[in-house]
């Protein structure tokens, strides 16, 4: 017996770190997914396969539910396995687990396309199969959230979770103060074009919503405002997408960036690199937005206009540069 499961990378368009602060987030399902099986291992020992380290770990499972490995140690690459059978409780007996995620790194460097939300999400979904757990979509979703959080050690919102397992190209979500999580498909209007770049950096996600928890403490003020401002911008942005207007959805992306750039500046969180600043100067020039998509730091970053042409000119003149044009969304 042999199941697949597989699930995409997300791309926040907007809303990153509103999101854990109860805002509306809109996010892209990426044209690239993770996959996870599982199968009968016919060496009579338990292995897990993962594409990042190229390489099979052999492993045993006390009964406390706990993974030992045997001889080497996937250390991080392994981690978000150890917490699915801690969280599905099971116990798994001369099986082989496979960890595809080829497509969220780029020459060795990771995207930032929610690869661990990914794998949370294939690997429940596989688990779930392989061992009968009967798990509705519900279940199966809230368990996937559960165990991303646990691997991020309770930071971020989930939605990124949500998105992976909606798998719609784009959604509007927002988690509710009961931990509930609501979301709805969207359209993008003709007219708005987004392209992508990625840079030789990348960022740690936990790391970057710590250093936000921490300071938006030393300005609570600030803060206080400018997520209000934040927050009411994600709200011109519903609006713009349910009225599918273009020009609306692209002054509300505008307000939102540079709201958060005002944050990032004053909280000094470091959303912004200096290839991100780079970037955004000259989309500025040319009269497109730039934008870092999710916790930033390195990470994944947007280009959006309602000119084609002049989206493409920019991409096109990136290619001598640090940052360069990546396809993420399918045409």
């Amino acid at each position: 017996m042999k199941v697949k499961s597989s699930a995409p990378g997300k791309i926040f368009l907007c809303g990153e770190y509103m999101a854990t602060e109860g805002g509306k987030a809109t996010l892209l399902s990426a044209n690239r997914s993770v996959e996870v099986s599982i199968e009968r291992n016919h060496t009579h020992d338990n292995r897990l396969y993962t594409s990042a380290l190229k390489k099979d770990f052999i492993f045993r499972v006390n009964n406390k539910l706990e993974v030992e490995w045997i001889g080497d140690n996937p250390n991080k690459f392994g981690a978000i396995f150890e917490i699915a059978l801690k969280i599905l409780k099971v116990k798994p007996s001369n099986e082989k687990f496979s960890i595809l995620s080829d497509g969220f790194f780029q020459k060795d460097t990771k995207i930032g396309i929610g690869s661990s939300s990914a794998i949370a999400v294939a690997i429940t979904r596989s688990i779930n199969k392989y061992y009968s757990l009967n798990l509705d979509a519900k279940e199966e979703l809230y368990n996937s959230i559960e165990l991303h959080r646990a691997f991020q050690k309770y930071k971020g919102s989930g939605l990124d979770v949500v998105t992976s397992y909606i798998g719609a190209p784009i959604i509007e979500c927002f988690r509710g103060k009961d931990a509930t999580y609501e979301w709805k498909q969207l359209s993008i209007p003709e007219g708005i074009h987004i392209g992508f770049i990625k840079g030789k950096d990348s960022a740690n996600t936990r790391e970057m919503l710590t250093r936000f928890e921490t300071r938006k403490l030393d300005k609570v003020e600030f803060f206080k405002e400018i997520s209000r401002e934040m927050k009411e911008s994600l709200k011109e942005l519903s609006d713009a997408f349910d009225q599918s207007c273009r020009l609306d959805i692209l002054k509300s992306l505008k307000r939102y960036s540079a709201l958060m750039i005002e944050m990032d500046n004053t909280l000094n969180i470091g959303i912004y690199t200096q290839a991100d600043k780079e970037a955004s100067l000259l989309a500025e020039e040319q009269g497109i937005l730039y934008k870092p998509s999710g916790a930033g730091g390195g990470d994944l970053g947007l280009v959006i206009s309602d000119e084609k042409a002049t989206l493409d000119q920019y991409l096109e003149s990136l290619m001598l540069g640090p940052m360069r044009p990546i396809e993420l969304i399918d045409k």
